[in-house]
């Protein structure tokens, strides 16, 4: 059985649930990269999301208080993570395993882990 599916056993469907059920408080961030939408509205960008607090509570209206980095997933993701290591204290990246364009912290992927493993 997958990762995915095993944490779906848990009730964790998406990087939400994820953050919310593992991540400790104050480093329950994760970097999601969004590609350009299709009507040519909304540029490509990642943003450092929270599901507790808002990431820039000053920043502009349509960008719901995360923190965001405009351009290709190539420029924005690094410069996401780059500012929420600093911000947040998170040393390593990794991966989310129910998305293939969010990036979370190896600590929150490494409980999850030992979580549904117990199960075993």
């Amino acid at each position: 059985m997958s990762i995915k599916q095993r944490l779906r056993d848990y009730g964790v469907i998406n990087t939400h649930d994820l953050l919310l059920r593992f991540a400790k408080k104050g480093k329950d961030v994760a970097c999601c990269y969004y590609p350009p939408d299709t009507r040519g509205v909304m540029a490509a960008k990642t943003q450092v999301y929270s599901p507790r607090y808002k990431t820039d509570p000053a920043g502009s209206w349509y960008n719901y208080g995360q923190k965001t980095f405009v351009g290709n997933k190539a420029e924005s993701m690094p410069q996401a993570i780059a500012w929420a290591s600093k911000r947040y204290g998170i040393r390593e990246w990794v991966p989310d395993p129910t998305s293939r364009s969010t990036m979370i912290p190896l600590e929150v992927r490494m409980l999850a882990l030992a979580t549904v493993r117990e199960k075993d």
